[in-house]
């Protein structure tokens, strides 16, 4: 089958296009799902995996490559089926991440977030618009903006940034789900319960994933605190009915990729493959002191 043919099974999906159909069964017995590596657009890294007895694993913990064979056709979320040229080694900028087994890609360079070998299991998953690489503006409709912004009010009063807005089957039931992740920067008063100074950059005083159920009815808080994540495909590689997330995150001095189980509406997370999170944890950590010694100033 040509790449023309599998970019037809990539749903994207955002604001204005139509959504995705409940994912099929997989369509392979052994699958690797892949994201692309640092600093490069030649290199494929494994984020999870069949495993043998046909669960979904991350690669963290299994060696997601032993299946599949040298010079191995992938298909990347761009539509493009490439070939991988040789298994090399993944290192993270700086050195602040584990090391990863890899795959080089033939030829480039390419424009994709993730990838799937064999492209066969393409039609498992249903492609999400997000930034990067799409860069897109977003454009979400009034009234649910309106019911978002109430939402988090009670959580954080600043400006709200939509960075995510698609509709999709999440939890497996076969009704569509509309979808946001937001970001809502911190007001100055609450920049100053914080850190004792209203100026300066805002810091995120809340982010997450944002979910209306089939639908229909209210929106609910799904996850929060998960670095401004965005969800760049759903897909269902065991057919069990219950679909991944894998999501996007960027981090103070990296990023986080990582993929969650949809399982009675609550995010399961497999592990991560993550550069820069040694550097993230401090940040945090010293956010937090900062928090406490400006409400012990007041």
């Amino acid at each position: 089958m040509t790449a023309g043919a599998y970019a037809a099974f990539l749903a994207v999906l955002s604001w204005g296009v139509p959504p995705a159909r409940p994912l099929p069964s997989p369509a392979a017995s052994q699958a690797v799902v892949f994201v692309r590596g640092p600093g490069t657009s030649q290199l494929v890294v494994p984020i999870a995996c069949l495993s043998p007895e046909g669960a979904l694993v991350a690669a963290a913990g299994s060696d997601c490559l032993r299946a599949v064979p040298a010079r191995a056709q992938v298909l990347l979320d761009s539509g493009e089926i490439v070939t991988a040229s040789e298994r090399v080694i993944a290192t993270c900028p700086g050195g602040d991440g584990a090391q990863r087994d890899a795959l080089e890609l033939a030829g480039g360079p390419f424009n994709f977030s993730y990838a799937v070998w064999p492209p066969a299991a393409g039609p498992s998953f249903a492609r999400v618009s997000h930034r990067p690489p799409d860069n897109l503006p977003i454009a979400v409709p009034a009234a649910e903006y309106r019911e978002v912004r109430r939402l988090v009010g009670g959580r954080a009063r600043g400006d709200l940034d939509v960075l995510q807005r698609f509709e999709a089957d999440l939890d497996g039931d076969g009704a569509k789900d509309v979808v946001y992740s937001v970001d809502v920067r911190c007001t100055p008063q609450e920049m100053r319960k914080r850190t004792g100074q209203a100026d300066g950059e805002p810091w995120s005083c809340f982010n997450g994933l944002i979910v209306r159920w089939g639908g229909k009815g209210p929106f609910a808080i799904v996850t929060q605190d998960w670095d401004l994540g965005q969800v760049g495909a759903v897909f269902d590689l065991d057919g069990d009915r219950r679909p991944e997330l894998l999501v996007f995150a960027p981090l103070d001095e990296g990023f986080r990729r990582q993929v969650f189980t949809v399982d009675r509406r609550q995010l399961k997370p497999h592990d991560a493959w993550c550069c820069g999170c040694e550097a993230q944890a401090r940040n945090n950590q010293q956010r937090r002191a900062c928090t406490t010694r400006a409400a012990a100033g007041r």
